[in-house]
């Protein structure tokens, strides 16, 4: 069998070993005006049209097949900071906010409308809410979705593309108000936008620019660097393979060892045991090797903190795009289905969190398999995009 120089894998795989935290907030009443901030940040972005295109954008990309088109792929990253303040009263509510680096999606022309190339982008929050009894704070991280559908038209590639708060992702804020000492669970604010890209086919890159403001109440600079690609990211695709193998095999694991478990932390190690025996059975078969210790990756406490705690590999030189940005994607969501499910139980939570019993274990396992669960579906997302794309990396 072929061997795969899969470096620091061994981290990859055992990052998330010590992330059986969940969180639960009390879930706060909204008054009306955060009701309609929340309608305001989840509203459609389908019902305006950017600078760059009108309407729909479906005859962007013509009625008939361009026979002329080249079968190009692409890359695209985004790299965009906006601020949020509804009406633009900025001394009642100002929300800064960027993207994380690293991220990349990949594309084709002629790309499926059942399967357009898609990826999810982090994005961050400060900014603050001036009430009547005390000015808050608000932090956060969530998620972006990236959408884009490529054609032709002449000699000009067509892309269109769909820049919005990912429906899927978890509220993701944290508002702080210290005048009453207490936090809420609070939305993340992110510009959404429909955006039509046209560039010679000429050209092996194009830097898309798109600025606000935005009738929703955001000032934004939106930038997407577009690359053709020359050459498929093979190798980096086969890492994630193995990620994604080691992934399911952990959510396998804390399911498998829950009944004999004590506590959550003896879940913990009984995987981190069984783990790293999986993991040295794969270099003794020789499909992996170079692995190093354990990094920790993302940490979410129930019990203390309150906010998402991931040390984004793309943020440092340990692993580089576009790896780190799939594993990024995946982490991410692991750590906000923590929060959604314990927020959603507040007697698991208090369990968790004051005993250290056999049902501690269970409740570990049950978030651990859950977060793993939809971590697994974010890399199979991507693996079947790209097996369309690069089927050549696949054989």
């Amino acid at each position: 069998m072929k061997k795969y120089p899969v470096i620091q894998l061994f981290s990859l795989i055992l990052l998330v070993s010590t992330m059986t935290s969940a969180c639960n907030l009390p879930a706060a009443e909204l008054d009306s005006k955060e009701d309609a901030l929340l309608d305001i940040a989840t509203e459609t972005p389908f019902s305006f049209t950017t600078e760059g295109g009108e309407g729909d954008g479906e005859d962007d990309l013509g009625d008939e097949e361009d026979e002329s088109c080249p079968a190009a792929r692409f890359r695209i990253s985004a790299d965009h900071v906006f601020n949020f303040s509804p009406g633009r009263a900025t001394d009642q509510i100002l929300v800064d906010g960027s993207t994380l680096p690293g991220v990349s999606c990949y594309f084709g022309v002629r790309a499926s409308e059942d399967q357009p190339g898609k990826c999810r982008i982090e994005y961050t929050n400060d900014g603050y809410y001036q009430t009547d009894a005390d000015k808050c704070n608000l932090t956060g991280q969530s998620q972006a979705l990236i959408e884009v559908t490529a054609g032709c038209e002449g000699d000009n590639y067509v892309l269109e593309i769909s820049d919005i708060p990912d429906p899927d992702a978890g509220i993701g804020g944290v508002l702080d108000c210290p005048t009453v000492q207490k936090t809420f669970p609070n939305v993340t604010f992110y510009p959404p936008t429909l955006t039509t890209v046209t560039f010679p086919t000429s050209e092996k890159s194009y830097l898309a620019t798109e600025n606000g403001p935005s009738p929703l109440g955001f000032e934004y600079v939106k930038n997407w660097d577009i690359e053709v690609i020359t050459k498929a990211p093979c190798e980096e695709i086969k890492y994630l393979q193995k990620y994604a193998e080691a992934t399911q095999k952990q959510m396998e694991l804390y399911e498998e060892l829950a009944d004999e478990a004590t506590s959550a932390e003896d879940l913990d190690q009984r995987v981190k045991a069984a783990m790293e025996e999986y993991f040295h059975n794969e270099i003794d078969a020789g499909t992996i090797e170079n692995v190093e210790p354990p990094k920790s990756a993302g940490h979410y406490d129930p019990c203390v903190e309150k906010k998402i705690h991931v040390n984004y590999f793309c943020t440092g030189t340990q692993i580089m795009p576009p790896l780190c940005g799939w594993l990024d994607e995946g982490l991410d969501v692991h750590e906000q289905t923590h929060q959604s499910d314990a927020a959603a139980d507040a007697m698991d939570t208090f369990t968790y969190c004051n005993e250290e019993s056999p049902a501690e274990a269970k409740i570990a396992s049950r978030w651990e398999v859950n977060a793993y669960g939809k971590q697994l579906e974010v890399y199979n997302e991507l693996l079947d995009i790209f097996r369309d794309l690069f089927p050549e990396c696949f054989e």
